[in-house]
Protein backbone atom coordinates (compact mmCIF):
# COMPACT_ATOMS: atom_id res chain seq x y z
CA UNK A 1 0.00 0.00 0.00
CA UNK A 2 2.81 2.38 0.88
CA UNK A 3 4.50 1.64 -2.45
CA UNK A 4 1.24 2.26 -4.37
CA UNK A 5 0.68 5.51 -2.46
CA UNK A 6 4.20 6.65 -3.28
CA UNK A 7 3.75 5.81 -6.96
CA UNK A 8 0.43 7.69 -7.06
CA UNK A 9 2.04 10.74 -5.46
CA UNK A 10 4.90 10.66 -7.99
CA UNK A 11 2.40 10.36 -10.86
CA UNK A 12 0.46 13.38 -9.61
CA UNK A 13 3.64 15.40 -9.16
CA UNK A 14 4.75 14.43 -12.66
CA UNK A 15 1.41 15.52 -14.15
CA UNK A 16 1.53 18.82 -12.24
CA UNK A 17 5.09 19.39 -13.48
CA UNK A 18 4.04 18.77 -17.09
CA UNK A 19 1.01 21.06 -16.64
CA UNK A 20 3.21 23.79 -15.15
CA UNK A 21 5.68 23.50 -18.04
CA UNK A 22 2.83 23.62 -20.55
CA UNK A 23 1.38 26.74 -18.93
CA UNK A 24 4.84 28.29 -18.77
CA UNK A 25 5.29 27.56 -22.47
CA UNK A 26 1.87 29.04 -23.28
CA UNK A 27 2.70 32.21 -21.37
CA UNK A 28 6.05 32.49 -23.19
CA UNK A 29 4.31 32.19 -26.56
CA UNK A 30 1.73 34.77 -25.43
CA UNK A 31 4.51 37.18 -24.42
CA UNK A 32 6.20 36.78 -27.82
CA UNK A 33 2.88 37.40 -29.57
CA UNK A 34 2.28 40.54 -27.50
CA UNK A 35 5.72 41.83 -28.51
CA UNK A 36 5.32 41.04 -32.21
CA UNK A 37 1.70 42.14 -32.70
CA UNK A 38 2.44 45.87 -33.26
CA UNK A 39 4.99 44.95 -35.93
CA UNK A 40 2.48 42.58 -37.51
CA UNK A 41 0.17 45.56 -37.93
CA UNK A 42 2.97 47.45 -39.66
CA UNK A 43 3.53 44.51 -42.02
CA UNK A 44 -0.10 43.66 -42.78
CA UNK A 45 -3.31 44.53 -40.87
CA UNK A 46 -4.73 41.07 -41.65
CA UNK A 47 -1.66 39.46 -40.07
CA UNK A 48 -2.29 41.75 -37.09
CA UNK A 49 -5.86 40.41 -36.78
CA UNK A 50 -4.50 36.84 -36.86
CA UNK A 51 -2.01 37.67 -34.07
CA UNK A 52 -4.71 39.23 -31.89
CA UNK A 53 -6.96 36.21 -32.42
CA UNK A 54 -4.08 33.88 -31.54
CA UNK A 55 -3.53 35.84 -28.31
CA UNK A 56 -7.14 35.26 -27.32
CA UNK A 57 -6.92 31.54 -28.14
CA UNK A 58 -3.80 31.18 -25.98
CA UNK A 59 -5.59 32.81 -23.05
CA UNK A 60 -7.94 29.82 -22.96
CA UNK A 61 -4.96 27.56 -22.17
CA UNK A 62 -4.02 29.33 -18.94
CA UNK A 63 -6.32 27.22 -16.78
CA UNK A 64 -8.91 29.88 -15.90
CA UNK A 65 -12.53 29.11 -15.18
CA UNK A 66 -14.89 30.53 -17.78
CA UNK A 67 -15.94 33.36 -15.43
CA UNK A 68 -12.37 34.71 -15.12
CA UNK A 69 -11.50 33.80 -18.70
CA UNK A 70 -14.32 36.00 -19.98
CA UNK A 71 -12.95 39.06 -18.19
CA UNK A 72 -9.39 38.38 -19.40
CA UNK A 73 -10.56 37.94 -23.01
CA UNK A 74 -12.71 41.06 -22.77
CA UNK A 75 -9.88 43.21 -21.41
CA UNK A 76 -7.60 41.91 -24.16
CA UNK A 77 -10.31 42.76 -26.67
CA UNK A 78 -10.40 46.34 -25.39
CA UNK A 79 -6.63 46.65 -25.88
CA UNK A 80 -7.18 46.00 -29.61
CA UNK A 81 -10.49 47.80 -29.89
CA UNK A 82 -9.69 49.33 -33.28
CA UNK A 83 -10.45 45.94 -34.88
CA UNK A 84 -14.04 45.49 -36.10
CA UNK A 85 -15.93 42.61 -37.66
CA UNK A 86 -19.17 43.42 -39.49
CA UNK A 87 -19.36 46.81 -37.79
CA UNK A 88 -18.91 45.52 -34.24
CA UNK A 89 -15.72 45.77 -32.22
CA UNK A 90 -13.59 42.75 -31.37
CA UNK A 91 -14.75 42.92 -27.75
CA UNK A 92 -18.42 43.03 -28.81
CA UNK A 93 -18.07 39.62 -30.45
CA UNK A 94 -16.38 38.28 -27.32
CA UNK A 95 -19.42 39.44 -25.33
CA UNK A 96 -21.93 37.98 -27.80
CA UNK A 97 -20.28 34.54 -28.02
CA UNK A 98 -19.77 34.44 -24.24
CA UNK A 99 -23.43 35.23 -23.63
CA UNK A 100 -24.42 32.47 -26.06
CA UNK A 101 -22.20 30.04 -24.12
CA UNK A 102 -23.69 31.06 -20.76
CA UNK A 103 -27.24 30.96 -22.12
CA UNK A 104 -26.78 27.45 -23.53
CA UNK A 105 -24.86 26.21 -20.49
CA UNK A 106 -27.62 27.42 -18.15
CA UNK A 107 -30.35 26.22 -20.52
CA UNK A 108 -31.81 29.68 -20.78
CA UNK A 109 -32.05 30.25 -17.03
CA UNK A 110 -30.02 33.46 -16.79
CA UNK A 111 -30.60 36.11 -14.13
CA UNK A 112 -31.26 39.63 -15.44
CA UNK A 113 -31.68 42.44 -12.86
CA UNK A 114 -34.76 44.62 -13.25
CA UNK A 115 -32.68 47.79 -13.63
CA UNK A 116 -31.12 46.35 -16.80
CA UNK A 117 -34.54 45.55 -18.27
CA UNK A 118 -35.72 49.08 -17.51
CA UNK A 119 -32.72 50.62 -19.24
CA UNK A 120 -32.76 48.49 -22.40
CA UNK A 121 -36.52 49.07 -22.67
CA UNK A 122 -35.93 52.83 -22.59
CA UNK A 123 -33.30 52.45 -25.34
CA UNK A 124 -35.74 50.58 -27.59
CA UNK A 125 -38.62 52.96 -26.88
CA UNK A 126 -36.58 55.99 -27.95
CA UNK A 127 -35.56 54.08 -31.08
CA UNK A 128 -39.21 53.29 -31.87
CA UNK A 129 -40.48 56.77 -31.00
CA UNK A 130 -38.07 58.45 -33.42
CA UNK A 131 -38.99 56.26 -36.37
CA UNK A 132 -36.45 53.42 -36.24
CA UNK A 133 -33.88 55.17 -38.43
CA UNK A 134 -31.30 52.92 -40.07
CA UNK A 135 -28.30 54.88 -38.77
CA UNK A 136 -29.52 54.34 -35.18
CA UNK A 137 -29.65 50.54 -35.33
CA UNK A 138 -25.95 50.03 -34.58
CA UNK A 139 -26.19 52.34 -31.55
CA UNK A 140 -29.10 50.30 -30.17
CA UNK A 141 -27.13 47.10 -30.77
CA UNK A 142 -24.18 48.53 -28.83
CA UNK A 143 -26.39 49.23 -25.81
CA UNK A 144 -27.90 45.76 -26.11
CA UNK A 145 -24.42 44.18 -26.15
CA UNK A 146 -23.51 46.28 -23.10
CA UNK A 147 -26.43 44.73 -21.22
CA UNK A 148 -25.34 41.25 -22.35
CA UNK A 149 -21.91 41.97 -20.84
CA UNK A 150 -23.46 42.63 -17.43
CA UNK A 151 -25.62 39.51 -17.71
CA UNK A 152 -22.55 37.34 -18.44
CA UNK A 153 -20.62 38.72 -15.46
CA UNK A 154 -23.54 38.41 -13.02
CA UNK A 155 -24.25 34.84 -14.09
CA UNK A 156 -20.63 33.65 -13.95
CA UNK A 157 -19.35 35.65 -10.92
CA UNK A 158 -15.63 36.09 -11.69
CA UNK A 159 -13.08 36.47 -8.90
CA UNK A 160 -10.80 39.32 -9.99
CA UNK A 161 -8.03 38.31 -7.58
CA UNK A 162 -7.55 35.09 -9.54
CA UNK A 163 -6.59 37.10 -12.63
CA UNK A 164 -4.52 39.84 -10.96
CA UNK A 165 -1.40 38.74 -12.83
CA UNK A 166 -3.22 38.86 -16.17
CA UNK A 167 -4.55 42.35 -15.40
CA UNK A 168 -1.02 43.61 -14.73
CA UNK A 169 0.16 41.98 -17.96
CA UNK A 170 -2.58 43.81 -19.86
CA UNK A 171 -1.46 47.09 -18.27
CA UNK A 172 2.09 46.47 -19.50
CA UNK A 173 0.84 45.61 -22.98
CA UNK A 174 -1.19 48.85 -23.06
CA UNK A 175 1.92 50.89 -22.29
CA UNK A 176 4.07 48.93 -24.75
CA UNK A 177 1.54 49.28 -27.56
CA UNK A 178 1.16 53.02 -26.97
CA UNK A 179 4.90 53.62 -27.33
CA UNK A 180 5.49 51.28 -30.31
CA UNK A 181 2.44 52.43 -32.28
CA UNK A 182 3.39 56.08 -31.74
CA UNK A 183 6.90 55.36 -33.05
CA UNK A 184 5.45 53.63 -36.11
CA UNK A 185 3.09 56.55 -36.78
CA UNK A 186 6.05 58.94 -36.71
CA UNK A 187 7.80 56.71 -39.25
CA UNK A 188 4.69 56.71 -41.44
CA UNK A 189 4.31 52.93 -41.18
CA UNK A 190 0.75 52.73 -39.80
CA UNK A 191 -2.04 52.23 -42.32
CA UNK A 192 -5.57 51.09 -41.56
CA UNK A 193 -7.36 48.33 -43.42
CA UNK A 194 -10.98 48.18 -44.54
CA UNK A 195 -12.99 45.47 -46.28
CA UNK A 196 -16.64 44.47 -46.36
CA UNK A 197 -16.17 42.37 -43.19
CA UNK A 198 -12.93 43.26 -41.37
CA UNK A 199 -11.63 46.75 -40.65
CA UNK A 200 -9.09 48.48 -38.44
CA UNK A 201 -9.39 52.07 -37.28
CA UNK A 202 -6.25 53.02 -35.37
CA UNK A 203 -6.17 56.73 -34.54
CA UNK A 204 -3.49 58.41 -36.67
CA UNK A 205 -2.85 62.11 -36.08
CA UNK A 206 0.43 63.88 -36.78
CA UNK A 207 -0.34 67.49 -35.75
CA UNK A 208 0.03 66.72 -32.03
CA UNK A 209 1.58 64.03 -29.86
CA UNK A 210 -1.25 61.68 -28.85
CA UNK A 211 -0.38 58.13 -27.75
CA UNK A 212 -3.28 55.69 -27.98
CA UNK A 213 -2.00 52.23 -28.91
CA UNK A 214 -4.50 50.24 -30.96
CA UNK A 215 -7.48 52.43 -30.09
CA UNK A 216 -9.56 54.43 -32.52
CA UNK A 217 -9.65 57.40 -30.12
CA UNK A 218 -7.03 58.62 -27.59
CA UNK A 219 -9.85 59.49 -25.19
CA UNK A 220 -11.13 55.89 -25.26
CA UNK A 221 -7.57 54.71 -24.63
CA UNK A 222 -7.35 57.08 -21.66
CA UNK A 223 -10.75 55.95 -20.35
CA UNK A 224 -9.72 52.31 -20.56
CA UNK A 225 -6.54 53.10 -18.60
CA UNK A 226 -8.67 54.76 -15.91
CA UNK A 227 -11.07 51.79 -15.90
CA UNK A 228 -8.14 49.43 -15.30
CA UNK A 229 -6.99 51.79 -12.54
CA UNK A 230 -10.45 51.49 -10.95
CA UNK A 231 -10.33 47.68 -11.22
CA UNK A 232 -6.90 47.50 -9.59
CA UNK A 233 -7.82 50.00 -6.86
CA UNK A 234 -11.10 48.30 -5.96
CA UNK A 235 -10.73 44.60 -6.76
CA UNK A 236 -7.04 43.62 -6.66
CA UNK A 237 -5.91 42.80 -3.12
CA UNK A 238 -2.27 41.82 -3.71
CA UNK A 239 -0.28 44.93 -2.63
CA UNK A 240 2.55 44.32 -5.11
CA UNK A 241 0.19 43.95 -8.07
CA UNK A 242 -1.79 46.98 -6.87
CA UNK A 243 1.30 49.18 -6.53
CA UNK A 244 2.79 48.11 -9.87
CA UNK A 245 -0.55 48.44 -11.66
CA UNK A 246 -1.17 51.98 -10.39
CA UNK A 247 2.34 53.05 -11.46
CA UNK A 248 2.06 51.55 -14.97
CA UNK A 249 -1.42 52.93 -15.55
CA UNK A 250 -0.47 56.40 -14.32
CA UNK A 251 2.28 56.53 -16.96
CA UNK A 252 0.02 55.05 -19.66
CA UNK A 253 -2.78 57.51 -18.86
CA UNK A 254 -0.52 60.56 -19.01
CA UNK A 255 0.86 59.36 -22.36
CA UNK A 256 -2.58 59.94 -23.87
CA UNK A 257 -1.56 63.62 -23.66
CA UNK A 258 -5.06 64.52 -22.51
CA UNK A 259 -5.84 67.34 -20.09
CA UNK A 260 -8.71 65.20 -18.85
CA UNK A 261 -6.14 62.53 -17.96
CA UNK A 262 -4.15 64.98 -15.83
CA UNK A 263 -7.32 66.15 -14.11
CA UNK A 264 -8.50 62.61 -13.34
CA UNK A 265 -5.11 61.41 -12.08
CA UNK A 266 -4.64 64.57 -10.03
CA UNK A 267 -8.01 64.07 -8.36
CA UNK A 268 -7.33 60.34 -7.82
CA UNK A 269 -4.06 60.92 -5.96
CA UNK A 270 -5.43 63.98 -4.13
CA UNK A 271 -8.28 61.91 -2.68
CA UNK A 272 -5.89 59.07 -1.77
CA UNK A 273 -3.67 61.59 0.01
CA UNK A 274 -6.64 62.98 1.94
CA UNK A 275 -7.75 59.49 2.98
CA UNK A 276 -4.24 58.62 4.12
CA UNK A 277 -4.12 61.90 6.05
CA UNK A 278 -7.48 61.11 7.65
CA UNK A 279 -6.12 57.74 8.77
CA UNK A 280 -2.86 59.15 10.18
CA UNK A 281 -4.07 62.47 11.63
CA UNK A 282 -7.83 63.17 11.81
CA UNK A 283 -7.19 66.67 13.23
CA UNK A 284 -4.89 67.69 10.37
CA UNK A 285 -7.37 66.17 7.93
CA UNK A 286 -10.15 68.32 9.40
CA UNK A 287 -8.01 71.45 9.13
CA UNK A 288 -7.26 70.69 5.48
CA UNK A 289 -10.96 70.21 4.69
CA UNK A 290 -11.89 73.48 6.41
CA UNK A 291 -9.11 75.37 4.58
CA UNK A 292 -10.10 73.85 1.26
CA UNK A 293 -13.76 74.76 1.85
CA UNK A 294 -12.92 78.37 2.73
CA UNK A 295 -10.76 78.73 -0.39
CA UNK A 296 -13.58 77.34 -2.56
CA UNK A 297 -16.10 79.77 -1.05
CA UNK A 298 -13.77 82.73 -1.62
CA UNK A 299 -13.17 81.68 -5.22
CA UNK A 300 -16.90 81.29 -5.86
CA UNK A 301 -17.41 84.80 -4.54
CA UNK A 302 -14.91 86.15 -7.09
CA UNK A 303 -15.78 84.58 -10.48
CA UNK A 304 -13.23 86.72 -12.36
CA UNK A 305 -10.42 85.14 -10.36
CA UNK A 306 -11.84 81.66 -11.02
CA UNK A 307 -11.95 82.29 -14.76
CA UNK A 308 -8.38 83.57 -14.71
CA UNK A 309 -7.13 80.53 -12.78
CA UNK A 310 -9.02 78.10 -15.03
CA UNK A 311 -7.62 79.72 -18.17
CA UNK A 312 -4.07 79.63 -16.79
CA UNK A 313 -4.40 75.94 -15.86
CA UNK A 314 -6.00 75.24 -19.24
CA UNK A 315 -3.11 76.74 -21.21
CA UNK A 316 -0.45 75.37 -18.85
CA UNK A 317 -1.77 71.81 -19.18
CA UNK A 318 -1.89 72.13 -22.96
CA UNK A 319 1.71 73.36 -23.13
CA UNK A 320 2.98 70.68 -20.72
CA UNK A 321 1.36 68.00 -22.90
CA UNK A 322 2.64 69.51 -26.13
CA UNK A 323 -0.85 70.47 -27.31
CA UNK A 324 0.24 73.71 -28.99
CA UNK A 325 -1.97 73.04 -32.01
CA UNK A 326 -5.00 72.91 -29.71
CA UNK A 327 -4.08 76.30 -28.22
CA UNK A 328 -3.94 77.78 -31.72
CA UNK A 329 -7.62 76.86 -32.11
CA UNK A 330 -8.83 77.26 -28.51
CA UNK A 331 -6.73 79.85 -26.68
CA UNK A 332 -8.84 79.84 -23.48
CA UNK A 333 -11.30 77.60 -21.67
CA UNK A 334 -14.14 79.79 -22.93
CA UNK A 335 -13.13 79.00 -26.52
CA UNK A 336 -12.87 75.25 -25.90
CA UNK A 337 -14.88 73.07 -28.27
CA UNK A 338 -16.62 71.41 -25.33
CA UNK A 339 -18.04 74.68 -24.03
CA UNK A 340 -19.28 75.62 -27.50
CA UNK A 341 -20.89 72.27 -28.29
CA UNK A 342 -22.52 72.02 -24.83
CA UNK A 343 -24.21 75.36 -25.42
CA UNK A 344 -25.50 74.25 -28.82
CA UNK A 345 -26.67 70.89 -27.44
CA UNK A 346 -28.59 72.51 -24.58
CA UNK A 347 -30.55 74.54 -27.11
CA UNK A 348 -31.76 71.35 -28.82
CA UNK A 349 -32.35 69.58 -25.49
CA UNK A 350 -34.66 72.38 -24.34
CA UNK A 351 -36.80 71.83 -27.45
CA UNK A 352 -37.34 68.10 -26.74
CA UNK A 353 -36.54 67.59 -23.06
CA UNK A 354 -38.41 64.32 -22.44
CA UNK A 355 -37.90 62.07 -25.50
CA UNK A 356 -34.82 63.73 -26.96
CA UNK A 357 -33.93 63.80 -30.65
CA UNK A 358 -33.13 60.14 -31.29
CA UNK A 359 -29.92 58.13 -31.08
CA UNK A 360 -26.78 59.71 -32.56
CA UNK A 361 -28.60 63.05 -32.78
CA UNK A 362 -25.30 64.95 -32.72
CA UNK A 363 -24.56 63.72 -36.27
CA UNK A 364 -27.35 65.87 -37.68
CA UNK A 365 -27.52 68.63 -35.06
CA UNK A 366 -23.96 69.39 -33.96
CA UNK A 367 -20.57 69.86 -35.64
CA UNK A 368 -18.98 67.15 -33.45
CA UNK A 369 -19.80 64.88 -30.47
CA UNK A 370 -20.88 66.42 -27.17
CA UNK A 371 -17.92 65.24 -25.05
CA UNK A 372 -20.28 64.81 -22.11
CA UNK A 373 -22.22 61.64 -21.29
CA UNK A 374 -25.08 63.44 -19.54
CA UNK A 375 -25.52 66.00 -22.33
CA UNK A 376 -25.32 63.26 -24.96
CA UNK A 377 -27.99 61.12 -23.27
CA UNK A 378 -30.28 64.14 -22.87
CA UNK A 379 -29.78 65.08 -26.51
CA UNK A 380 -30.49 61.54 -27.73
CA UNK A 381 -33.16 60.25 -25.35
CA UNK A 382 -34.10 63.17 -23.12
CA UNK A 383 -34.86 62.91 -19.42
CA UNK A 384 -36.52 59.54 -20.08
CA UNK A 385 -33.28 57.78 -21.06
CA UNK A 386 -31.08 59.77 -18.67
CA UNK A 387 -33.21 58.71 -15.68
CA UNK A 388 -33.06 55.05 -16.71
CA UNK A 389 -29.30 55.30 -17.28
CA UNK A 390 -28.59 56.89 -13.90
CA UNK A 391 -30.79 54.32 -12.16
CA UNK A 392 -28.92 51.50 -13.90
CA UNK A 393 -25.49 52.88 -12.99
CA UNK A 394 -26.38 53.91 -9.44
CA UNK A 395 -24.61 50.89 -7.84
CA UNK A 396 -21.37 52.03 -9.50
CA UNK A 397 -21.82 55.73 -8.72
CA UNK A 398 -22.70 55.14 -5.06
CA UNK A 399 -20.10 52.55 -4.02
CA UNK A 400 -17.88 53.29 -1.03
CA UNK A 401 -14.67 53.74 -3.01
CA UNK A 402 -15.75 57.24 -3.95
CA UNK A 403 -12.21 58.45 -4.69
CA UNK A 404 -11.68 55.92 -7.47
CA UNK A 405 -15.27 56.32 -8.65
CA UNK A 406 -15.18 60.11 -8.99
CA UNK A 407 -11.77 60.28 -10.66
CA UNK A 408 -11.91 57.15 -12.85
CA UNK A 409 -15.62 57.01 -13.74
CA UNK A 410 -17.69 60.13 -13.03
CA UNK A 411 -15.20 62.81 -14.10
CA UNK A 412 -14.41 61.11 -17.45
CA UNK A 413 -18.15 60.77 -18.09
CA UNK A 414 -18.59 64.51 -17.54
CA UNK A 415 -15.83 65.38 -20.02
CA UNK A 416 -16.35 62.64 -22.63
CA UNK A 417 -19.27 60.91 -24.32
CA UNK A 418 -19.07 57.41 -22.79
CA UNK A 419 -22.73 56.42 -22.75
CA UNK A 420 -22.30 53.03 -24.43
CA UNK A 421 -18.60 52.42 -23.80
CA UNK A 422 -18.64 48.78 -22.77
CA UNK A 423 -15.79 49.05 -20.26
CA UNK A 424 -18.01 51.18 -17.97
CA UNK A 425 -20.66 48.46 -18.10
CA UNK A 426 -17.95 45.99 -17.05
CA UNK A 427 -17.17 48.12 -13.99
CA UNK A 428 -20.88 48.29 -13.18
CA UNK A 429 -21.22 44.51 -13.50
CA UNK A 430 -18.25 43.85 -11.20
CA UNK A 431 -19.66 46.22 -8.56
CA UNK A 432 -23.08 44.52 -8.85
CA UNK A 433 -21.65 41.08 -8.00
CA UNK A 434 -23.29 39.90 -4.74
CA UNK A 435 -20.07 39.37 -2.77
CA UNK A 436 -18.57 42.69 -3.90
CA UNK A 437 -21.82 44.61 -3.78
CA UNK A 438 -22.41 43.97 -0.07
CA UNK A 439 -18.94 45.22 0.75
CA UNK A 440 -19.10 48.26 -1.52
CA UNK A 441 -22.61 49.62 -0.89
Amino acid sequence: MAVESGNLRRDLMSKESVLYKNRKGDRLISAILYLLTPFAFMANPLLFVVCVTAQLVLQTLHGYRFSELFVVLLLNGFVYSSVSFAGLRFYDWIIIFSFAYVFINKRGHVAIPVRLLIFITSVFLVFLFHGMKTNEILEVVRYFVSILLIVVVLNTKPDMNLISESIIRICKVMLYNAIIVFAMIQLGRVHNYMSSFISTNVYIYSDEVRLNGFFSDPNKYMTFCLALLFIIDVFVENPTYKRNGILILSIATVLSMSRTALLCLGLYFFVKLLLKLKEKSPVLFGCCIITFSVVCILLLATPDIINSIINELYTLAARVLGREHTLEINATMKDDNRVYVWGKAIQFISQKPFWGNGWLAYQSLLPYPTHNTIVSLLLDGGAFVLTAYLYTFWPLFSNKRFGATISCVILPMLLLDLGNYRVLFLLLALIMLPSKGKAMQ
